[in-house]
Order: C-alpha cells, then sequence, then structure tokens
C-alpha cells in the first residue's frame, strides 16, 4: 500500500509541470503512531526523521522546496488541547511524565513538550538533508510559522503593550527564536515569566516547564531553514487578562502562562461574515514582516498562506470579499517589500480548493475553486477570484 500511495504521488509530481512546494507534516500523524502517544513519545523524533529521508530520497528530484512542518504552534496547542485530561503514561517515557504529581502538571506541559520534540524532528530533518541530499538535489529547506500581529488593546494602559510583546513572543518567538535567532534557544522572555510563574505559585517541582535543549541540539535546529514560511490572515489588538480569565480553565494554560487576551476592533472589516474570525487588517502583515527584519537578519520568507473564507450572504461564487482582501495584503505585502526592505521572495494564496478547515469543518471555504461536497465527484467550478487571480500571477502584482 506505502508504495503503491509513493509511486503515485512521485507520477503526480512527474506529469505536472508546476514547481512543488512540499510540507511534511501538516498536523496529522499516522493512527497507529498516534496510539502510541503521537508527538508525547520521545521517539516521534525519530519517526519523523525516518518519514523526512524517505521523502527526500523519493521526490527530491523532483521536489526543490521542502516545508517540514507547518505552524508548530497551533499544532502543539491545538493538537494536545484536547488530551489535557491524559495521565503521566500517556506522555510516553519522558523525565516530566516521571515528575508530574497531578494531572494538571501533566497538561500544562504537554504543548511545550511537544513543540520541543518538533523543533528537534525539524531540525534533525534539515541537518538530514543537507548532509545526504542537498548535494545532489540543490533544494531547500525551511519550516512555515503561524503569524498574527499584535496591538495593544489601549495606547494608555502599558500593561497592554507588553501583553501584546508577551503574545507576540509565545505564539511566535518560541518557535522562530531557536531556528532563526543568533542565539538559539528558547526566547529569554519565556524563560523568565515562567520562572516567575513557578517561583508566585510555589510549582518548583514542575520547573523547567519549557523544555532545555542540549547544546548539542541547540546547534542543530539554530539556522535549520533555508527560508522562512509565513501564514498571516489577521491582527488582533491585545490585553492583558483579567483575574476572572486567569482562573478560567477553558482558556488553556498557554494563555494563562502568557498572560494575554486577543480582542478585536468592532470597526474592522469582516470579511467573511459575522461569524467569521477573519477581519482584513492587512496593515499587520508589513509589521510582523519588520518584526522579523529586526529581530532574525532578515531572513527569506515567503507568504505560505493568505486568505479568507467566502462571505455566506454573497451569491455562489461571486467572492469580491476574497479579491478586496487578497488585493488589500498584496499592496501591504508591496510595502514592506519596496519601501521596508523586507526579504519577501513569495506568495501563496490559501487555498486553491474549498477543503476541511480543521475545527470549521467544511463550513468556511477559503477556496479559488468552490467544490460541491454534496456531488458523488466532488464538482470544481471556479469563483470569480479564479481570473483576478491569474492575472495577478501574470503581472506580477494588483
Amino acid at each position: 500500500m506505502m508504495n503503491t500511495s509513493m509511486n503515485f504521488s512521485h507520477n503526480v509530481c512527474l506529469y505536472n509541470i508546476a514547481r512543488f512546494q512540499i510540507t511534511l507534516f501538516h498536523w496529522d500523524f499516522p493512527l497507529e503512531l498516534e496510539r502510541r502517544g503521537g508527538w508525547r513519545n520521545p521517539d516521534a523524533v525519530g519517526w519523523f526523521c525516518d518519514y523526512a529521508r524517505l521523502c527526500f530520497d523519493r521526490f527530491g528530484d523532483l521536489v526543490k522546496t521542502w516545508i517540514t512542518f507547518n505552524e508548530i504552534w497551533m499544532s502543539a496547542w491545538m493538537g494536545t488541547v484536547t488530551t489535557a485530561g491524559l495521565s503521566g503514561e500517556a506522555l510516553g517515557k519522558t523525565s516530566l511524565a516521571e515528575k508530574a504529581k497531578e494531572d494538571e502538571s501533566c497538561s500544562r506541559a504537554i504543548p511545550y513538550l511537544v513543540g520541543h520534540r518538533m523543533l528537534l524532528s525539524h531540525g534533525r530533518a534539515y541537518r538530514i538533508y543537507e548532509s545526504e541530499f542537498r548535494e545532489k538535489q540543490k533544494g531547500r529547506v525551511g519550516i512555515t510559522m503561524s503569524a498574527k500581529w499584535r496591538e495593544p488593546a489601549s495606547a494608555d494602559h502599558p500593561e497592554d503593550a507588553e501583553a501584546a510583546r508577551d503574545a507576540l513572543c509565545w505564539q511566535f518567538d518560541w518557535i522562530a527564536h531557536p531556528i532563526f535567532s543568533i542565539q538559539g534557544g528558547y526566547p529569554e522572555r519565556m524563560w523568565s515569566k515562567l520562572n516567575d510563574l513557578s517561583t508566585k505559585e510555589h510549582r518548583a517541582e514542575y520547573n523547567p516547564i519549557l523544555p532545555v535543549f542540549t547544546e548539542e541540539e541547540c546547534n542543530i535546529v539554530r539556522g535549520s531553514a533555508d527560508f522562512m514560511g509565513l501564514n498571516y490572515y489577521i491582527a488582533y489588538k491585545t490585553r492583558r487578562l483579567t483575574e476572572a480569565e486567569r482562573g478560567d480553565e477553558r482558556l488553556g494554560w498557554l494563555f494563562r502562562d502568557a498572560d494575554y487576551k486577543d480582542t478585536v476592533d468592532p470597526g474592522w472589516e469582516k470579511v467573511s461574515g459575522q461569524q467569521s474570525w477573519l477581519h482584513n487588517t492587512p496593515w499587520g502583515l508589513p509589521r510582523i514582516l519588520g518584526y522579523i527584519r529586526d529581530n532574525y537578519n532578515n531572513p527569506q520568507v515567503i507568504i505560505t498562506e493568505n486568505g479568507c473564507a467566502d462571505h455566506p450572504d454573497a451569491p455562489l461564487l461571486q467572492d469580491d470579499a476574497r479579491i478586496k482582501y487578497c488585493s488589500d495584503h498584496l499592496k501591504a505585502l508591496h510595502q514592506a517589500m519596496t519601501e521596508d526592505s523586507c526579504n519577501v521572495t513569495g506568495y501563496t494564496l490559501w487555498s486553491l480548493l474549498d477543503n476541511f478547515e480543521w475545527t470549521d469543518g467544511f463550513t468556511m471555504k477559503f477556496g479559488l475553486f468552490h467544490v460541491d461536497f454534496n456531488d458523488d465527484g466532488l464538482k470544481r467550478t471556479p469563483k470569480k477570484s479564479v481570473s483576478w487571480y491569474a492575472n495577478v500571477v501574470k503581472n506580477n502584482g494588483v
């Protein structure tokens, strides 16, 4: 079965002229490995490296751009939040599991542990490509980051500025700093805040919640990307949590550890309906790119996701909101490149087809092509944005 699937995938690459940009892990683990604990199992790093080596070997003659992981932050947080009640045994053979004295400590540590193992997997996969395949295949390997820009909710409250900075640290720097910074390792801001929390809450037995890289691991992960993929959809106004929110278990430990709450300005344009989380905030894209330029030595960036869902009140196939949203963001991107000297080399719209949007299921439709999920053949029909985007690509601009 595996060889059949591999051969089919290879032939798809071979018989299509497009230049492929392949992501190795986009949040789905083989069921059997998930039953063994998934990323909570320390063997997961080896599993991923074996898988990456196989893909490089079988497809590297055709694929020249590899992405190891899509949005580690989202997978480590959202992919584990529903496992908050797991026992120490489910964590795998870890010192954290052995040290944990109550389920709360386990659930609090899981996202950090999972993110740590994904970072190690990324770094080791990059070194495999570097040592075994790059000379012959002459490809490149990067990683895709989730990026949401944060502004203080109120300019009159200095603590909101600190909250916005903490949100950016937990959601972006947590993953970017070990790879793209000169120092490597986790951000000092995270270490300091988590250490303060451990002292304040008398939780020394669970410290560090944030795993520690060995010197060898730090060197493997640091510099392990030829480019940064960036997924950008929205900006937020961020504030500190209230006392009531800090005690709300539904919020999750990552948000309580970082102590922030994202809000939106009611005046921001809602492009995908009143119930959608999407707003049109293109001004945040140059700001996050400027932050990357200033803090991570202006690495090569590819915008790997940007787009919006269909407005529920719009006629079928008339996706004018998408055209406006993407046009606004492309103009903002042009500003970042030409005026702000941000090193952006590519843009990919999300998405080609309507598809399964995780917790939103099939209710949010991001595709340039409409998919009829009630049709046995999943009929595809181009939306208005198809011809618009074709002209953007042809003319290299809006």
